[in-house]
């Protein structure tokens, strides 16, 4: 099974995909989309589609799991992170993809790349709440 997994976000979105057999798990491929602050907040979005578009259809992974909304500093971050969500959902579902909403905090994806051990344990993690949606 593979399993991609995004946390959104309007400056910057992580993503990382593992394929598993259930047992054993490797990483393909994880990173974050990123724009610059300068740019207007729909452009961003489009880039975070666009990315995840391509990323998808390079990877095309089983199912996706998107980290869902925990907390916002205030009601525009909250707005501007649905936004951000609303265009990972529509990436996978053009992508033909399953996906469902994690239940549990995930740190970025993008804070981890020191560590493939540490992000083998996200993933799983990720794998883990696709599985139980």
């Amino acid at each position: 099974m593979k399993v991609f997994g995004i946390d959104p976000g309007s400056a910057r979105t992580g993503y990382g995909c593992v394929q598993t057999d259930g047992t054993r798990h490797k990483l393909i491929v994880c990173g974050a989309i990123a724009s610059p602050a300068t740019v207007a907040f729909p452009q961003k979005l489009k880039t975070i589609h666009a990315e995840l578009a391509l990323l998808l259809a390079k990877h095309r992974p089983d199912c996706v799991a998107i980290e869902n909304l925990f907390h916002a500093l205030n009601a525009r971050s909250a707005l501007k992170l649905g936004h951000a969500r609303g265009v990972a959902m529509l990436a996978a579902v053009a992508a033909g993809c399953a996906f469902g909403m994690l239940m549990v905090p995930v740190p970025s994806l993008m804070r981890l790349v020191a560590s493939t051990s540490v992000q083998m344990n996200i993933m799983h993690e990720v794998m883990f709440s696709a599985r139980s949606v």
